[in-house]
């Protein structure tokens, strides 16, 4: 225990303002609006033990009870202890910072007993023998951040954005320590990045959701975080993650506060379970490269089979997975008619080509989102065709699941763009609305129209002079698609064009469905996926992909330069 003894007497019958407040070296007590007491401590951190104001209860260690039976040679009777009688424990504890001149301010302001039961801004807690000792007060000032505060403004995005902004700092700071680790977010000194921040505010500009918020807000949401995953981080080797689907169990509720626990957290699990797994020697696999160039030239693989993909498809997704479960290169490459020996380098290339087909008319799995044709957001990503379901195609969309099982396993970058659809029901996270509008803005804001008719001042009698359809909508690529039985010969009306906004957010939600399981199959070969519920579907794509940007700050200050280069050409 730190005791801390206040230097002037707390008046007995009379409203009492005390405030205790402190840092990572000296606690301070403030009686009052006044100073009234200082106490320097070693280094601390912040833990679950209980703050007590006035006796410690009997039973329970007191450094002012040692000290008191030493003066009086054991003798209890003649121990004088400072402080009133009883105590208050378990206090809430607040991470706001609050200065002595605004303490000053409150108390100024509150006159009376009656004043002081009439302020909003106050919690009071009273002992019941108010002879025996001075009343106490613990004040939740109007513009404090409480945890409920903290949990009703903070989205999940949010949350990742602040995560984000801290893991960044630490990131920058690493740069001046070259050969170290990166600094642990969890004994990061909140303070310390938000000084950083201060000192440059560009640092929260990219940050659209949070940079509006005030930086004693963020810091107390990061410092929840931090507290969180502190807790976390002994639980979670415990916890069984096969029962993630089950809405009951302890790996449902975590997964689905995947993005409040921190990278290191998670990965430290994760990464224990993939030493535990990885049982494969590797395989060879003997790509004829003019092959799938002439087959590209004519136009004549609609299934992709002669292409780089197909070819390394058809060797390597047929052997057990045990030998693709390695934590090197899971596969060595020869380039029939070509001269090399395969040392890394040629397995890259190999990679690469097969993204590149992946992503090209040189396999039919994925095609370019509707945006990409000028419109909204991400112009250039790929999505799964909704025409290839085919018991080939779906066996090739398993072996690219394989692939990211691979590339998660061995850190082999995957060179692929895809939206959200694909990544979250990977990682067990539904698709939403949202989601959806991202890569296909003109239809969706069609049917936001089709709801807000009244609005843009369509009536019953005119609806059909705006939108002459039936219950019919185009599919990714273009096909069309009934909605419902005979569903080209029914219009849709002004009474019956909710159902078909229904149906077909209904149909585009699980349009994928079908394809992103059998990517997910293909995964679960290859890594456990049991515990991919961990990750948000964000961290997952850069498990696979990697950062899309490079920080050039970082790889200048880690780069080193030989001559006849140098650092200043």
């Amino acid at each position: 225990p730190v005791p801390l003894v206040s230097t002037s007497e707390i008046p007995v019958q009379q409203w009492t303002h005390v405030a205790l407040s402190f840092s990572r070296r000296s606690f301070k007590l403030n009686i009052d609006g006044v100073d009234a007491g200082q106490k320097p401590c070693a280094r601390w951190k912040l833990t679950s033990d209980p703050w007590i104001v006035g006796k410690a209860p009997f039973g329970q260690a007191d450094p002012l009870d040692e000290r008191a039976a030493i003066r009086s040679d054991g003798d209890e009777t003649d121990l004088k202890r400072p402080g009133f009688s009883g105590c208050i424990k378990d206090m809430r504890l607040h991470t706001t910072e609050i200065h002595s001149s605004v303490i000053q301010k409150y108390v100024k302001s509150v006159k009376s007993h009656k004043q002081f039961k009439a302020s909003s801004a106050t919690s009071v807690i009273e002992p019941k023998n108010k002879e025996k000792g001075p009343v106490v007060t613990l004040l939740r000032l109007r513009h404090e951040v409480t945890p409920t505060s903290i949990n009703q403004q903070f989205s999940s995005q949010m949350d990742m954005q602040v995560i984000e902004l801290f893991s960044g700092i630490a990131e920058t700071e690493q740069q001046h320590h070259r050969g170290h680790e990166l600094p642990s977010l969890l004994d990061l000194h909140p303070m310390t990045a938000i000084a950083a921040i201060e000192k440059d505010k560009t640092k929260l500009l990219s940050y659209h959701l949070i940079n509006h918020l005030p930086l004693e807000r963020i810091r107390a949401r990061f410092c929840a975080i931090q507290l969180f995953n502190q807790r976390l981080i002994h639980v979670l080797p415990l916890v069984d993650f096969s029962q993630a689907a089950s809405a009951w169990s302890l790996a449902h509720r975590l997964a689905s506060l995947s993005h409040l626990i921190i990278w290191e957290v998670k990965n430290k699990a994760w990464m224990g379970v993939l030493r535990q797994t990885t049982t494969g020697g590797g395989a060879w696999a003997t790509v004829n490269r003019p092959r799938a160039m002439r087959a590209k030239e004519k136009g004549d693989d609609d299934d992709g089979r002669k292409s780089v993909f197909g070819q390394i498809y058809r060797q390597l997704h047929f052997i057990r997975p045990s030998q693709l479960r390695s934590d090197q290169r899971p596969w060595r490459v020869t380039y029939e008619g070509e001269g090399g020996t395969d040392a890394g380098g040629l397995f890259r290339d190999s990679l690469s080509h097969m993204c590149s087909d992946l992503e090209s008319t040189s396999t039919p799995l994925f095609i370019p989102v509707p945006n990409s044709r000028g419109f909204g957001d991400n112009q250039e990503k790929y999505i799964c065709n909704p025409s290839s379901k085919s018991s080939l195609h779906l066996s090739m969309y398993a072996f690219v699941g394989k692939m990211m099982g691979m590339a998660i396993r061995g850190g082999h970058m995957l060179n692929l763009d895809f939206p959200a659809v694909v990544w979250k029901p990977l990682v067990g996270q539904p698709v939403t609305r949202q989601d959806l509008e991202s890569i296909d803005t003109v239809a969706f804001n069609i049917l936001d129209k089709l709801v807000q008719a009244d609005k843009f001042g369509i009536t019953s009698d005119t609806f059909c002079d705006f939108f002459d359809h039936t219950f019919t909508t185009l599919s990714t690529n273009s096909r069309e698609i009934e909605l419902k039985e005979n569903g080209k010969n029914i219009p849709v009306t002004w009474d019956n064009r909710l159902e078909y906004v229904r149906l077909v957010e209904e149909y585009r939600l699980s349009e994928f469905q079908t394809h992103c399981n059998a990517i997910k199959r293909g995964l679960a070969t290859i890594v456990p996926v049991q515990l991919v519920p961990l990750f948000t579907w964000q961290e997952l794509e850069k498990m696979v992909c990697g950062k899309r940007e490079v920080n050039l700050d970082y790889l200048k200050a880690n780069t080193r330069y030989r001559p006849p280069f140098h650092s200043h050409e």
